[in-house]
């Protein structure tokens, strides 16, 4: 009876292996490879969005909210622009809060100046108040 215990020639070559994995995207990095940019923050848009809350309540205050709205305004608009004209520059979203957060606090200080020129002018204008 001959012996049997030699073991069986091993498989073909990628027979029962899995097959490799696919290649990686066109423009990712290697595994392993290093990180990719990080964005550079957005003073511009950082200082609008500070500015257009700290507007909101000094709004009341009329002179402060408007000089401050307007500021954060023109800095959101700055901001925004930055960071549409370069990819590495973030902050888009804030740029585009302070700009709306400025925009109330102005129109905030315009309605409260003209609703207190109209109580002014009502208030002086009554008839007990004049004299003769």
């Amino acid at each position: 009876m001959p012996d049997n215990t030699t073991p069986p020639p091993p498989p073909p070559s990628g027979a029962g292996n899995p097959p490799p994995p696919p290649p990686p995207p066109a423009g990712a990095p290697a595994p392993g490879g290093p990180p990719p940019p990080q964005q550079k923050a957005n003073g511009l848009a950082i200082a609008s969005l500070i500015l257009g809350i700290i507007a909101i309540p000094l709004g009341f205050s009329v002179v402060i909210g408007i000089i401050l709205g307007i500021l954060a305004v023109i800095l959101g608009w700055l901001g925004k622009k930055k960071a549409d004209t370069d990819p590495m520059v973030g902050g888009r979203g804030m740029a585009i809060a302070g700009i709306v957060l400025g925009i109330i606090a102005v129109v905030i200080a315009i309605l409260l100046i003209t609703l207190l020129a109209t109580l002014f002018t009502t208030v002086f204008s009554m008839p007990f108040l004049t004299t003769y």
